[in-house]
């Protein structure tokens, strides 16, 4: 505890002055973004239900056992004195806080967030130049390593942009430092995803040359008078929750014990890692004939694709650019608590995201396949309403000699949400690189001009201050199979917001 001793002892004097309310929260989003909290979800979690209850002033709201049952999902008799789940990431927490602001990206931060020991209440201080100096050169001399970044290793994706392009795409290097004994708990896709995240955050800030503004300000700004396009383009979907959920698909596969994959799109599903019944593998698997043959199968749900991968960095990357603190969720996750209480981006096809599968958009535009299950790449998207010029279906474009894959097809959707005041955005792809072609069009500044430029050509007007309800079909060049070069607009249509989404299924609970 030494070294967050010194945090407490250098900036106390300072805490008779709380920082406005809005400066602490656009503080908190980064430090939620920064690389000390986007490794653990759940530590990202806490610390923001911790400050926003204590900004709040509700100080029932901040007991343990409050937290266990709210941050962590713990049934309402749950006995915190056996489940140290709280005590156990608060003091995480103040770590990953201490991590921030003396080692890291927070080292010149003017206000800082503390959860001081014994208490779940967050304390806001101010700290000048001086005070930020006396406190890195205390902790440097004689505290407590809190580097707990350094233990879980890091993963470093240092961004390419193809100036030739008409918008931008990325490659990625990675490398990797030498891991510690906590690696091993970091193990999920998730923890690859936070990995890139960072570092897409950083190619925005420089390469972009943005600011931080709030979305009050963006508001009462006009698009036009807007130096950023992308950030005009998002606001009204930040309006009314500055914590959307973003959902990456996770297609469920069966693994047998050698690591083949074979594809589970229907039947009973279970958690990953349980035994798969034979009965039943064989009865719903794509190929029963390989599945009959492959001995004891596991249920596994843990390969999102590359494309959702980067498609999920750029929506990161821009949210918390706008101030915004984006939570990350398995599709399998999404619940009708969060449809009914945030904004929710889902990425993926229905064949590939349980949650969009279950919510249908009210277009046009569907998606459809796989045609045959001897081809991977034979779904389609439906226009069924085509227009003058526009085609009935639209396929992957694929090299006829190699099949390499050149091209893809995607839909942007805004829509409704299951309540007036939330709403629902798909980026779906056929494949993988039509995900991520959708985010570049969604997150670049020649994608959003575009977009914006097409959605005044048609029928779809805003929703009382809210994003406009509708579906673009995006065309997304691809080189090599899997490096998207970029995408285009091929059509929108205005959604019939008189159908609901809810009314077509929704996630359970």
């Amino acid at each position: 505890m030494g070294v967050y001793k010194a945090i407490v002892s250098t900036t106390g004097r300072q805490k008779g002055y709380e920082p406005p309310k809005s400066d602490i929260e656009r503080s908190l989003g980064r430090v939620l973004t920064g690389s000390s909290f986007r490794s653990s979800a759940q530590c990202q979690a806490l610390l923001r239900y911790i400050v926003e209850h204590s900004l709040a002033h509700e100080e029932d709201m901040l007991r343990e056992r409050m937290i266990g049952i709210n941050v962590f999902r713990r049934p309402s008799d749950y006995d915190s004195g056996n489940d140290p789940i709280v005590r156990a990431r608060a003091a995480e927490v103040r770590k990953r806080l201490a991590q921030y602001y003396l080692h890291g990206e927070g080292a010149s931060e003017d206000i800082r967030i503390e959860v001081p020991s014994g208490s779940y209440k967050a304390v806001f201080a101010m700290c000048n130049e001086g005070e930020a100096t006396d406190l890195h050169r205390a902790t440097s001399l004689g505290g407590e390593s809190t580097a707990s970044a350094d233990a879980l290793g890091e993963l470093r994706v240092a961004p390419k942009v193809n100036n030739d392009a008409n918008i931008h795409s990325a490659t990625f290097e990675a490398e990797r430092t030498t891991p510690g004994w906590r690696q091993l708990l970091v193990v999920s896709l998730i923890g690859l995803v936070t990995g890139a995240l960072g570092f897409f955050l950083g190619h925005f800030s420089s390469s972009q040359t943005l600011k931080h503004q709030d979305v009050s300000a963006l508001e009462k700004s006009t698009p036009s008078s807007l130096d950023d396009p992308v950030a005009s383009f998002w606001a009204p979907f930040l309006k009314e929750d500055r914590s959307p959920i973003i959902a990456y698909a996770d297609a469920m596969f069966l693994i047998d014990g050698p690591g083949d994959l074979f594809r589970f799109r229907h039947g009973a599903l279970d958690n990953r890692g349980a035994l798969v019944d034979a009965h039943l593998a064989h009865q719903f698997a794509s190929n029963p004939s390989l599945v009959a043959s492959a001995g004891t199968l596991f249920y596994d749900n843990g390969y999102t694709g590359t494309g959702d991968l980067r498609a999920m960095a750029m929506l990161v990357a821009q949210l918390a650019h706008m101030g915004a603190t984006p939570l990350v969720k398995s599709s399998y996750d999404i619940s009708i608590d969060d449809l009914k209480q945030h904004n929710v981006i889902l990425l993926g096809s229905p064949s590939e995201d349980l949650a969009v599968a279950q919510i249908v958009p009210p277009g046009d535009f569907l998606f459809e396949g796989p045609k045959t299950s001897r081809d991977p790449w034979s779904d389609e998207i439906i226009n069924s309403q085509p227009r003058a010029g526009e085609q009935a279906r639209y396929e992957t474009k694929r090299d006829p000699v190699s099949h390499v894959l050149q091209g893809d097809f995607a839909l942007v959707t805004f829509q409704p949400g299951i309540t007036p005041e939330h709403q629902i955005v798909i980026l779906g792809g056929i494949d993988t690189t039509g995900t991520e072609g959708a985010a570049l069009l969604v997150t670049s500044k020649a994608g959003v001009e575009e977009l914006t430029s097409a959605l005044a050509q048609v029928n779809t007007p805003p929703r009382s201050g809210k994003a406009r309800a509708f579906q673009a079909l995006v065309g997304v060049d691809v080189k090599k199979g899997y490096q998207v070069l970029g995408a285009r607009i091929i059509t929108i249509h205005p959604l019939n917001a008189a159908r609901s989404p809810g009314a077509s299924g929704s996630p359970s609970p």
